[in-house]
């Protein structure tokens, strides 16, 4: 079974290497240059358009719940 998730990561890695043949002070320079670039920016959208914050936070799941308690 392939994970979407995992065959995404290798996909990117297998760019990144691309990019930077295969050397790893290559690489580091690339990051050190994004980190540069983008420190202190913050993202203020979703980056999925699907997704939404909980409507509830720290909500319980039912207001009857009555969790720790044995039935009778």
């Amino acid at each position: 079974m392939k994970d979407p998730i995992v065959e995404e990561v290798r996909a990117n890695r297998a760019v990144l290497t691309r990019e930077c043949g295969g050397d790893l002070k290559s690489f580091l320079a690339k990051e050190r240059d994004f980190v540069a670039q983008w420190k202190g920016k913050k993202i203020t959208k979703p980056l999925h358009p699907e997704w939404c914050p909980p409507a509830r936070v720290g909500a319980v799941a039912e207001a009857s719940a009555e969790y720790g308690k044995a039935k009778e």
